[in-house]
């Protein structure tokens, strides 16, 4: 349920609500400030993007040794 509160898609969307009402009235530069996070969450979502973001999570955090060696005979 948390994940998809938090989905980049869910932000976009509610972040393009927000502003679909007031959009005329924007000045140009705001509009470009308010297009940048719109264009990042709907890049987080792409599955290439989402990827690399969950490789390099991943990457910082050092990998354990699960299989232990077996025992000598």
């Amino acid at each position: 349920m948390l994940t998809t509160l938090l989905s980049p898609t869910r932000i976009g969307v509610l972040l393009a609500l927000v502003l679909l009402p007031v959009w005329r009235w924007l000045p140009r530069w705001l509009r470009v400030l308010a297009v940048l996070p719109l264009a990042t969450c709907v890049l987080a979502s792409l599955p290439v993007v989402a990827n690399q973001l969950v490789r390099w999570q991943e990457s910082r955090v050092p990998a354990r040794n699960f299989c232990t060696p077996p025992l000598p005979s």
